[in-house]
């Protein structure tokens, strides 16, 4: 019986760590006449969450990730797969390129279950 139990768990525990790092889209949109947007979340240990910001070459990005814990961090890829944020909580330059730019939030492997987080986003 134990031995079935202990298998199951094994199941459990690997299902968890498979589902740890998937993570879920979403695309920035601002309201008419904005050109900020502060987005509130939550994110599993372990796990990533994207967001996906249309902009042009020229324009300023500024970007801020709060979270009351230190694991939660925020990287951001160019339209042209340049990284040009790798773990980090702000960033703000002008751009290079029109198209989308991918601004993931990962949350680290340890700590609690799930974490909030605020990610604010500007475009001028």
């Amino acid at each position: 019986m134990q031995r079935e139990i202990d298998k199951l768990k094994q199941k459990v525990d690997e299902k968890g760590a498979a589902d740890a790092g998937k993570s879920s889209s979403e695309r920035v949109r601002f309201e008419s006449g904005r050109s900020a947007k502060t987005v509130n979340g939550v994110i599993n240990a372990g796990a990533r969450k994207e967001y996906v910001l249309g902009a042009r070459a020229g324009q300023e990005l500024t970007v801020r990730l709060d979270s009351r814990n230190a694991g939660v961090i925020l990287s951001i890829t160019g339209p042209n797969g340049r990284t040009l944020l790798a773990n980090g909580t702000s960033y703000g330059a002008a751009l290079d390129a029109d198209g989308d730019y991918h601004i993931d939030v990962r949350s680290a492997d340890k700590g609690p279950k799930s974490v909030g987080f605020s990610l604010y986003t500007e475009i001028r």
